[in-house]
């Protein structure tokens, strides 16, 4: 035993545990304080506590295996010596009780309380309790089961046992004791002398009668030769006796068993199973009576037995085993919950998916019947030869168009049915952006190559071209610039943004307007007159032309002053013979140089300051489009004769009018200038 000297007077304890011992006797009695085995249930589940009382004997004559409450049983379970062998023992009480009115207290009858008497040679014991139904029609009175073994006369029941047994309650037990003797020696040799020498090792073990005698003895012989085998001695024997026991054991027993092989050996009488070689119990499913071999665990001269998860009880055969869990109400509850949730959602979306496929057949088989097929080969046939696809719009659409077929949009009524008018968006999304970032981005512009240029700058004049001459109502742009040309996934040009736009009358060719537009793209002659004409958009588009070939824009302000009109900038280096000089060096090679210098030339020409000289959209167009078709053309040489006229009289004009014109303006429109070239406007 161990003392607790913390306490005083200090407690004494069973060695390695915390059971009290609360009295000894030196006729081989211990008298204990023995902890209850409950089982109880709430909306939480259940809580169960077993107890074990490892080796230790326990006592026939003078303990009882009690059970308290009114829907419970509980088992008892150990091992019994029994003629001369060791079996497993497992015995029961049950008691019931519908009302505590039935329940007759000082009694333990069967209502509300039970008792069976212990047998003889019973250790190694364990107690589980357990509840019918879980107390659930006696919670009131009775919410746990209880279980324990307690000296008998020492245990009067009462009603208050059935409410509650704290926890940490404990009962007076009597066990049974020995002394130890000392270690025993016995030695044996073959008659025929062996090569090799194994050691084998019996333990003994058991409970005391008295001080001399010693009862239900056990023997476990334990050797490397042979699997650990149990021998169980019959009878009593004196500790005198031991040595001439093992000779005659010895002699008898191991005779039989080890003389036929090669070996000699040692034997030796030990005191503590702990000495024993650790015994593989769990391989050797004849050495455990686990439910399940594969959840057995070895330890110290024992083994436990574990039951799967989601079961309870010891997992042996001969005792309670191994029984499913039952889930609490509140789990339960919840998991139909959710389940019916689940398939009231799944069959909702299934009947859903259902009633649209048909919805899509109904569709498919009225466009069919309305001559949907038909139109749809008469449009393939139309658009093959055009890049414009016409569209067929979607019942949604035409929906939000008519404002749900609101009355106020009905035209008319026919033998085929209402007509309603509609407001349709006609503009396409643009996923390249515009022209302006591609040129002056850093990341793009180097992705856009020549003859990608090229064909954007000949796409935008020929649209250009058209609002011009082959629209019913012509139509001057009047901001054409960089950030209005967008570019769709295959960089094709489209020209946006027509809010600036004035429609010119058939008979006239030159309209008096206030000057609107953005600064740097301005044709001077309409900035100084206030005429416009469709020479102003030729105008702008020369400097969209002249940041094609430059990469610069068309105005800025970190340049030198005398710099910062690029399209001042630009004639000026025409006019020195330094065009190569401001030209963007990644487009420029040698194969598409002469092709550069002859847009550079028109270029020239749009940017001529007199607009009748300019020449029109249409003469831009079909220039662009011939160079584009052409490689290399005869005439790509340029005449300087008709170079340094052209130039001389741009910078002329330029360095004597509009040059110092926009220069006086830089300064008082500043501000202004810096507004119009981040909005547009």
């Amino acid at each position: 035993m161990n003392c607790d000297d913390r306490s005083d007077p200090p407690v004494p304890f069973l060695q390695d545990s915390n059971i009290k011992i609360s009295n000894i006797s030196i006729d081989g009695q211990l008298e204990i304080l023995g902890r209850v085995s409950q089982y109880c249930y709430d909306v939480r589940g259940y809580d169960t506590q077993s107890i074990w009382l490892s080796s230790f004997s326990i006592s026939k004559s003078n303990n009882k295996f009690t059970v308290i409450g009114c829907d419970s049983y509980a088992y008892l379970n150990g091992i019994r010596y029994i003629q001369g062998k060791n079996k497993s023992y497992s015995s029961g009480c049950i008691t019931k009780c519908a009302k505590k009115e039935f329940v007759e207290e000082n009694s333990c009858s069967g209502s509300g309380c039970c008792q069976i008497a212990i047998p003889d040679g019973l250790y190694n014991a364990s107690i589980t309790a357990y509840s019918f139904q879980n107390d659930s029609n006696v919670s009131k009175f009775n919410p746990c089961t209880y279980a324990f073994i307690v000296e008998e006369n020492k245990f009067n029941f009462t009603l208050a046992h059935l409410q509650n047994i704290p926890e940490h309650e404990e009962f007076p037990m009597v066990l049974e004791w020995t002394i130890e003797s000392e270690d025993y020696h016995c030695k044996y040799h073959a008659k025929k002398k062996k090569k090799n020498r194994r050691l084998i090792v019996i333990t003994f073990w058991g409970t005391v009668v008295n001080a001399r005698r010693v009862t239900a003895g056990t023997l476990m012989l334990a050797a490397q030769l042979v699997p650990p085998r149990v021998v169980a001695w019959p009878g009593s024997l004196s500790p005198n006796d031991f040595n001439s026991w093992i000779q005659i054991f010895v002699g008898r027993f191991l005779e039989d068993i080890f003389l036929k092989s090669a070996y000699d050996y040692d034997c030796i009488l030990v005191k503590s199973p702990s000495l024993l070689p650790n015994v593989d119990e769990c391989g050797d499913k004849d050495l455990n009576n686990c439910t399940h071999t594969h959840l057995c665990s070895n330890t110290d001269g024992n083994y436990t037995c574990h039951c799967p998860e989601g079961y309870r009880g010891d997992g042996r055969k001969f005792g309670t085993g191994c029984t499913r869990k039952e889930l609490p109400l509140i789990v339960i509850s919840l998991s139909v919950g959710i389940g019916f949730v689940v398939l009231v959602v799944a069959s909702s979306w299934l009947n859903l998916f259902l009633k649209k496929k048909k919805l899509i057949k109904l569709k498919e088989k009225f466009f069919e019947q309305n001559g949907g097929a038909i139109l749809l080969e008469k449009l393939s046939k139309r658009e093959a030869g055009t890049s414009f696809a016409a569209k067929i719009f979607t019942a949604e659409e035409l929906k939000k168009a008519t404002n749900n077929y609101d009355e106020s949009s009905i035209i008319g009524k026919g033998s085929f049915g209402t007509v309603h008018k509609g407001f349709l968006k006609v503009y396409e999304f643009i996923t390249n952006g515009t022209l302006f970032d591609y040129i002056h981005n850093q990341s793009n512009g180097s992705a856009l190559s020549w003859d990608t240029r090229l064909r954007i700058v000949a796409e935008t004049a020929e649209a250009l071209s058209y609002l011009h001459s082959a629209a019913s109502v012509p139509i001057i742009h009047r901001d054409i610039k960089t950030t209005n040309i967008l570019l769709d996934a295959t960089h094709m040009a489209k020209v946006s943004d027509f809010g600036a736009s004035r429609l010119v009358p058939v008979d006239e060719t030159q309209l008096s307007t206030m000057v609107q537009g953005t600064w740097g793209y301005l044709d001077p002659e309409y900035l100084h007159t206030n005429l416009l004409t469709d020479k102003s958009d030729v105008y702008s588009f020369g400097v969209v032309l002249v940041e094609l070939l430059t990469s610069m824009k068309a105005l800025s302000f970190d340049r030198p002053e005398e710099e910062r009109s690029l399209a001042m900038c630009f004639l000026s280096s025409a006019r020195k013979r330094e065009l190569f000089g401001i030209l963007d060096s990644r487009i420029v090679n040698k194969k598409n140089k002469q092709q550069i210098e002859e847009v550079a030339r028109l270029a020239v020409r749009c940017l001529t300051v007199k607009g009748e000289e300019r020449p029109s959209m249409k003469e831009v167009a079909t220039e662009l489009e011939g160079l584009r078709k052409m490689e290399v053309h005869s005439w790509f040489q340029v005449n300087p004769e008709e170079t340094e006229y052209l130039l001389s009289q741009n910078s002329n004009d330029l360095g004597h009018g509009n040059v110092s014109s926009a220069s006086a303006a830089d300064d008082s429109m500043k501000d202004r200038v810096v507004s119009s070239v981040g909005d547009g406007r």
